[in-house]
């Protein structure tokens, strides 16, 4: 250590696929997260979700309470 930078090695299954991290203070550590680049966008992002997400049922939210429409004075 050089007083400039500091390592800190890790188990590789908590690798975190990105070159660089952010690092921000907690109470009682530190929280790191990917530093995303800009070609990682939300685009990217949602592409990746419904890649890998198991898409909702067809009756989700068939059952749910909507309040009847309000009748609106647009005069």
């Amino acid at each position: 250590m050089n007083g400039r930078s500091q390592a800190i090695r890790w188990p590789a299954k908590l690798r975190i696929n990105a070159d660089e991290v952010l690092i921000e203070p907690m109470a009682q550590g530190y929280l790191l997260q990917p530093k995303h680049s800009p070609q990682n966008n939300l685009g990217d992002w949602l592409s990746h979700f419904y890649a890998t997400t198991e898409p909702l049922p067809d009756d989700f939210l068939a059952e749910r309470d909507d309040a009847p429409p309000q009748q609106r004075d647009w005069d």
